[in-house]
C-alpha cells in the first residue's frame, strides 16, 4: 500500500513540477510584456523640452524634411519618377512642420507643462501624414494603404530616436544646473538691506504698501493686475494692485535680492528654498506660499548671479 501512495505521490509530484514550469514560463512572459509596457510608457511619458516658433521649430522642421526626402531617395515607396519631386517634398515638409509649430504655438499646447515624447510624437505624425498627402498629389495615382504606413513609419522613425536624444540631453543639462544652483543657494549669503524700505505704489490708483525688504516674497502678474505676497508679523497676506509688473520691477531694481523667473513673476532670492530641474527648463520653490515657479531660460543666468 504504501509502495501504490509512493508512486501517485512521484507522479503527482512530477505533474506539479510539469505545471509549476509551464506556470513559471507564462509568469516570466507576462513579466516581461510588462516591463517593455512600462519602458515604453515611461519613455514617452517624459516631459519633452517646450517649443513654440523659435529655432527649434526650425531645427525640426528641417528634420522632418530631412527625413522624408531620406525615404523617398532610398526606398521611394511612391516610385517618384522625377527626382526634383524628392526636393519638392522636402520643402512641403519644411513648410508644413512650420505651419503646426505656429498654430501649436498660438495655442500653447507645446509650451505646458504637460507636453512630453508621447504629444510631440503625435503632432509629428500629423505632420508626416499631411506630408504623405502631398506626396499622394504629387504621384497622381490611388496609393495603397501600405505604402502610406511604410513611408510615415520610416520617416518617423530618426525623429522618434532624435525626440529621445533630445529629451535626455535637456533632462540632464537642466537637472545639472538645478543641482548646482541649489547647492550654491545652501551656502550663499545673499544681501538684506534690512534699513531700507520698499515702497510700492500703483500709478494707477492710490494703493501705497511700504515694507522691509525681506518681508516682500513674491509679484505675480494677474492679467492687468499685479498680486503682491508679502509677511506680516503673525502670517502671510496678498494685497492686489491694479498696476503693471513691470512699475513694481523698476522699484525694485536697485535691490539685489529680487530676481524676475519669467515675464509673471518677481521673487525675493532669500525666498527661495532650492531649484529643481527638468526636460522644461527649472523650478523655484518658494518659502510662505508654497509654490513652484518657472524660471525662464534667460533669466537663470541673473538669478546665479544674485546667489553668488
Amino acid at each position: 500500500m504504501n509502495f501504490i501512495n509512493s508512486i501517485f505521490s512521484a507522479i503527482g509530484n512530477f505533474f506539479k513540477g510539469i505545471f509549476n514550469l509551464i506556470a513559471s514560463f507564462f509568469k516570466a512572459i507576462i513579466d516581461l510584456i510588462k516591463n517593455i509596457y512600462n519602458a515604453i510608457n515611461g519613455f514617452f511619458a517624459k516631459l519633452y523640452p517646450n517649443n513654440g516658433l523659435d529655432i527649434n521649430a526650425i531645427l525640426y522642421a528641417i528634420l522632418v524634411a530631412v527625413s522624408s526626402m531620406a525615404v523617398i531617395f532610398i526606398v521611394n515607396p511612391f516610385n517618384f519618377e522625377d527626382s526634383s519631386l524628392v526636393l519638392k517634398v522636402g520643402a512641403a515638409a519644411f513648410l508644413i512642420s512650420l505651419v503646426f509649430s505656429f498654430v501649436f504655438s498660438l495655442i500653447g499646447s507645446n509650451k505646458s507643462e504637460t507636453w512630453n515624447i508621447l504629444k510631440q510624437c503625435l503632432m509629428i505624425l500629423v505632420v508626416l501624414i499631411c506630408v504623405e498627402i502631398v506626396c499622394s498629389f504629387m504621384e497622381k495615382g490611388e496609393i495603397e494603404l501600405k505604402t502610406r504606413l511604410i513611408f510615415v513609419g520610416l520617416a518617423f522613425l530618426p525623429l522618434l530616436a532624435f525626440f529621445g536624444v533630445n529629451q535626455a540631453v535637456a533632462n540632464s543639462k537642466y537637472v545639472g544646473i538645478a543641482e548646482s544652483t541649489s547647492n550654491t543657494l545652501k551656502t550663499a549669503s545673499i544681501i538684506n538691506e534690512k534699513t531700507k524700505t520698499i515702497v510700492l505704489e500703483s500709478k494707477n490708483t492710490t494703493q501705497k504698501l511700504s515694507l522691509l525688504p525681506n518681508q516682500l516674497i513674491a509679484l505675480e502678474n494677474k492679467g492687468g493686475s499685479v498680486e503682491i505676497t508679502w509677511q506680516n508679523l503673525f502670517s502671510v497676506e496678498t494685497t492686489l494692485f491694479n498696476d503693471k509688473l513691470e512699475s513694481f520691477e523698476a522699484i525694485l531694481a536697485p535691490y539685489t535680492q529680487f530676481c524676475k523667473c519669467n515675464k509673471n513673476m518677481i521673487v525675493n532670492v532669500n525666498a527661495i528654498k532650492n531649484i529643481e530641474g527638468n526636460a522644461q527648463g527649472l523650478k523655484a520653490n518658494v518659502a510662505k506660499i508654497n509654490q513652484s515657479i518657472r524660471i525662464d531660460i534667460n533669466k537663470t543666468a541673473q538669478l546665479q548671479s544674485k546667489i553668488g
